[in-house]
């Protein structure tokens, strides 16, 4: 429940002069949670600007923590459910008087979740260990994906110190196989993806270096170098997060790339554009989010809110003092994404991770970020305030009280009540730092903008020190289960919470959409809202499926596209969505001085009118072949791109629907 602010509260929110009725400077910063039985939300706290002389709950006096601008913070488990009244006085600067404020704040009725089980770790009775080499700083980690298309998760995971990696096929029900020779190679982070658009996931990993792995099926080759990824030699680089999107809305993958270098190197991040026929272009200093020196853990690269703006946080260290990176936010233009604004950076808040969901309540998707000392939930339209503090997301500490970093976040319905819940690694980011206090946390969200750590109770106990994690429908029984990187292990946790059966893990296939559905909003039978995305956390990243509550009914996936879909879910635990196939053009790139042939296929029968008109725009080249509907329903016609070197631009309107993926030809 929000605070409920009186009039006399306006002081204590940093409203003006005016508006407060007087001139007392104000307290900066004010928040209030709903109570738990966790110490760490449900707190009130008060940033005063000024020293506080004294403060009081319902008129009896709390003591005062030592030095001169205190944090106030009160643990709300200590009072009954119901509204109080927290009250302060301070000593004016430069004047001889003091000022008052007041504000009341309730506490939200407690819940518990209904839970017939708990996450159990499998990781010791599977054989995914590698060659393990000691190391203070060694977190391990592991993704997955269906490698060789027989519709069962494989992994592949990794170990940094000893510079090794291993994919697994799963060849039994949670029996992983080693597949292929071990890779001999520095992996900090991976992210998969269907970059080529044939239903197989593509692997990049970073490290010292970039790579980039073409799945063959099951058989991963590098194609680093014919890719055009490929560096020239130097200094060993440390990349982190890698984040899959289509950047500029034409139907391929793109990926973005984390640099962190804490040395004052001034290597940057890496923006990678797909341009077909697996060849990527760096449009990193195009878009100005290269940022050299920016030390960057992650990327979030999300298409949230109600403006239709791509949302871009690059996820920057304070290693170097430095902030979190602005907020971007980017259109559609006629060839690259068009910056539209960027947000101000927030200081010092040390962001790596991030997870997407409506955390207050009002029906739109928030951006929940993991930092340093706070973790702050941005919520939309705007993206310019937290709600963390009012809905029980806040800093996580440790038990001496020192707040303990965030690391990564998944979203996930833990417990499938239809309300999604968020998954939080932790650990020390000062190797000094208390490590008694790391472990997992599970925010459950007990109602519509009420959250709860209830990991004790989920089973995930105990010091844990983690980094990375994915969420991801291991064992296809239509719920979600979590991988997780820590130090010196791989956890693998199947979600045991409830009885499987009304759940569903969503398997999309984009045609005119990018080949995953990243950036899909799904919305359940029950109304719950799901975005896909291919990443947005420093040490596991790419597309992972999501797993939702709905035993019945029709699920709406509202495509990259444009194009709205609905499917009954069915009775089968996974629940596979192929996009109407509308447009189809190939091939995606040409070689520059042919005047190469394209062809454009449209089918308005996909959309459910055969005879709705197609209208087929491009912004260079000749048809040869002017588009005709042929017998079959089907328009087509052939395009003579332009013999140097230009991207061409195709728009396809099928009836009113102006279709918002726009294919593009690369012609190179």
């Amino acid at each position: 429940m929000r605070s409920h602010l009186g009039t006399a509260a306006a002081l204590l929110l940093g409203l003006s002069c005016a508006e407060a009725g007087g001139c007392a400077p104000p307290l900066n910063h004010f928040i209030s949670a709903p109570k738990t039985d966790r110490p760490w939300v449900g707190a009130v706290m008060v940033r005063p600007q000024s020293p506080v002389g004294a403060w009081k709950v319902d008129g009896v006096d709390m003591p005062l923590p030592p030095g001169l601008n205190p944090e106030l913070m009160l643990d709300t488990r200590s009072f009954p459910d119901g509204e109080h009244t927290l009250s302060l006085e301070w000593t004016v600067e430069g004047a001889e008087r003091r000022a008052s404020g007041k504000v009341t704040f309730a506490n939200g009725p407690a819940a518990s979740p209904v839970l017939s089980g708990a996450f159990v770790d499998l990781a010791p009775g599977i054989a995914i260990a590698a060659p393990f080499m000691p190391s203070a700083q060694d977190f391990r980690g592991a993704i997955a994906g269906d490698f060789d298309g027989d519709s069962d998760l494989d992994l592949f995971t990794w170990t940094p110190s000893a510079g090794v990696a291993q994919f697994f096929l799963q060849t039994a029900p949670l029996v992983f196989t080693p597949s292929g020779p071990r890779l001999n190679l520095v992996v900090n982070t991976a992210g998969l993806g269907d970059l080529d658009g044939d239903g197989l996931p593509d692997l990049v990993t970073g490290g010292f270096e970039l790579h980039v792995f073409k799945n063959t099926g099951g058989v991963f080759t590098d194609v680093t170098q014919a890719a055009g990824v490929a560096e020239p030699r130097g200094p060993l680089r440390d990349y982190q997060g890698i984040t899959m999107a289509d950047l500029d809305n034409d139907g391929l993958l793109d990926f973005a790339v984390a640099r962190l270098d804490c040395s004052g190197d001034t290597s940057p991040n890496r923006v990678l554009r797909n341009e077909g026929d697996f060849h990527f272009a760096d449009i990193g200093p195009a878009l100005g989010l290269d940022l050299p020196l920016a030390n960057t853990f992650a990327f979030a690269i999300d298409r949230i809110g109600t403006d239709g703006a791509l949302h871009v946080w690059p996820f920057q260290d304070s290693c170097q003092r430095g902030p979190l990176g602005k907020h971007y936010r980017f259109v559609d233009g006629p060839d690259l994404p068009v910056l539209l604004d960027a947000d101000e950076p927030v200081e010092n808040l040390g962001p790596m991770g991030s997870a997407v969901l409506d955390v207050d309540g009002d029906g739109l998707l928030d951006e929940f970020i993991a930092g340093c000392f706070s973790s702050p939930a941005w919520t939309a339209p705007r993206f310019a305030e937290s709600a963390s503090p009012f809905v029980g997301l806040d800093a996580f500490p440790d038990p001496s009280g020192d707040f303990i970093t965030a690391w990564s976040m998944a979203t996930l319905d833990a417990d499938l009540d239809g309300l999604p819940d968020v998954y939080v690694t932790h650990h020390p980011s000062n190797p000094g730092g208390n490590v008694e206090g790391s472990r997992d946390a599970l925010f459950w969200q007990r109602s519509k903008g009420h959250f709860s750590d209830i990991a004790p109770e989920a089973g995930l106990t105990g010091y844990q020190p983690c980094r990375g994690v994915q969420v991801t429908d291991l064992d296809q029984d239509g719920d979600p289960d979590l991988l997780v990187g820590c130090h010196r292990a791989v956890r693998v946790l199947r979600n045991d919470l409830v009885v499987p059966g009304v759940g569903r893990t969503v398997v999309l296939h984009g045609t005119l959409s990018n080949a995953d559905g990243v950036n899909a909003l799904l919305t359940s039978p029950g109304g719950e809202q799901r975005l896909v995305r291919g990443g947005g956390n420093p040490y596991a990243g790419g597309v992972t499926r999501e797993s939702l509550r709905a035993p019945t009914g029709m699920l709406e996936i509202a495509w990259p596209s444009g194009l709205v879909q609905r499917v009954d879910v069915g009775t089968a635990p996974v629940l596979e969505v192929t996009e109407p196939a509308v447009v189809r053009v190939t091939p995606r790139r040409v070689a520059a001085g042919t005047s190469a042939p394209v062809q454009v296929e449209v089918t308005p029968a996909a959309l459910g009118d055969s005879a709705a008109a197609v209208s087929v725009l491009v912004s260079a080249g000749t048809f040869t072949t002017p588009m005709h509907q042929d017998p079959d329903g089907v328009w087509r016609g052939t395009l003579a791109t332009p013999a140097e070197i230009s991207t061409v631009v195709i728009e396809v309107t099928v009836g009113s629907q102006k279709l918002a993926v726009r294919p593009r030809v690369f012609v190179r």
